[in-house]
């Protein structure tokens, strides 16, 4: 027996080395789910440890969204999270509409193994999408950017008053939603998100593969977008997806913060963090209010943890105790007191700005002002003296600018 054959990469898809014992299941157009009520129709998306399928739902008649996790990870929280969001789910409650709503869940049992499977309502892009078709300059024009914040806050708030923390704030996690979705019609769902495009797998020599039961016969990438967003910023609606790195008190166990790091406090980068807190929800949402005003840049920015915590530093001051001896590079920037040293204050010659938001984007200064106080009162070091995600919809500036009728 030769060596195994790299298989091609097809951009847009998921790593083809995903599928394997314990890994992503195989799946196929036209692949029944739950004795044959769902029906796969398109590929909605994927993530690190699941695919997202359009199934038709043979039951209730219309169209919905189908997350097979891996099996590696079917065994998680997020299930558990899911289901305690239903329990105490109340559409009457502001900010329930703006939270993900599972319709059914069931296992799935394949060839590299037994696959948690969640139904929820069909959803368009994440706020991570290419929007430069809709907006040639990438950012949300000022009102929607506000009534997108205005919706994300309020679902926040709807988790946190559950003790639900997130986990996982950032814009791919953030889905838009149309109503129609549901009731799409065959020709809806081609207009939309056009024929699935089917990329039969092949070695990178060129060479046919043998059949293997435990990966598909070809890949689907994520649709092309421009036509759904468009469809779905026809009058925007977000909701809050993906509970895989959720924590509630109750639950059994719990896994590590694995916010992105351009999304974490300091205690997210300096410790170990051993679950999701409702506070560091807090500083993430700041970060992705700031990213969708400025178009993809969060308040304290790098390529690396260090290039982050230097930002928070330059931005907010020295860390406290215990989390300024533990960052090992600080003596490269700042002294024991935290000021920068003369020979880095040649790479940032003058003050460096909190709030990154042009002035055609926000040009009226109170606004500024406003803004700029509630996400500093977001990103406090301690996590203690962080505002609520009730505060934060009851702030000054969300009362003026977003709309909210409380």
């Amino acid at each position: 027996m030769g060596p195994a054959k790299t298989i091609e990469a097809v951009p847009g898809a998921e790593y083809p080395g995903n599928y394997h014992d314990q890994g992503f299941h195989p799946v196929h157009l036209g692949d029944t789910f739950a004795n044959g009520r769902y029906t796969v129709k398109h590929k909605l998306g994927y993530g690190v440890t699941s695919t997202n399928w359009l199934v038709h739902d043979s039951v209730g008649g219309g169209y919905a969204s189908l997350k097979i996790v891996d099996a590696a990870h079917s065994p998680g929280s997020q299930l558990d999270v899911l289901k305690h969001l239903q329990s105490t789910y109340d559409e009457n409650e502001q900010g329930s509409q703006y939270v993900m709503t599972m319709l059914d869940h069931f296992m799935h049992d394949g060839p590299n193994g037994r696959h948690l499977c969640i139904v929820a309502e069909a959803l368009g892009p994440s706020l991570a999408a290419d929007i430069e078709e809709l907006w040639s300059n990438e950012i949300f024009p000022p009102k929607v950017a506000k009534h997108l914040i205005a919706q994300i806050g309020l679902g926040v708030r709807y988790l946190h008053r559950r003790n639900v923390a997130h986990g996982d704030l950032h814009p791919g996690n953030i889905l838009l939603y149309s109503p129609q979705i549901a009731s799409w019609t065959d020709e809806d769902v081609e207009r939309y998100l056009g024929q699935p495009d089917v990329r039969r797998l092949r070695s990178t020599d060129g060479t046919s593969l043998k059949d293997d039961p435990s990966r598909p016969k070809y890949l689907i990438p994520s649709p092309e977008e421009s036509s759904f967003l468009r469809h779905c910023f026809e009058n925007p609606h977000v909701k809050i997806c993906d509970f895989s790195e959720a924590f509630m008190p109750t639950l059994p166990r719990s896994r590590s913060l694995a916010t992105p790091h351009l999304y974490r406090p300091p205690e997210g980068l300096l410790g170990n963090l051993p679950h999701a807190t409702l506070e560091a929800d807090i500083w993430a949402l700041a970060s992705l209010f700031h990213v969708l005003f400025t178009g993809g840049y969060g308040i304290f920015h790098g390529d690396y943890d260090d290039d982050i915590l230097r930002a928070m530093v330059l931005l907010l001051g020295k860390l406290p105790e215990p989390w300024w001896p533990l960052w090992d590079k600080r003596s490269e920037t700042f002294d024991v007191e935290g000021k920068v040293l003369p020979a880095y204050k040649k790479v940032v010659p003058g003050p460096v700005k909190f709030l990154d938001v042009s002035a055609k984007v926000m040009g009226d200064r109170e606004e500024r002002k406003l803004f700029e106080e509630l996400l500093r009162s977001m990103v406090r070091y301690e996590p203690e003296r962080r505002i609520t995600a009730e505060d934060v919809v009851e702030s000054h500036w969300f009362a003026k600018y977003c709309g909210i009728v409380l």
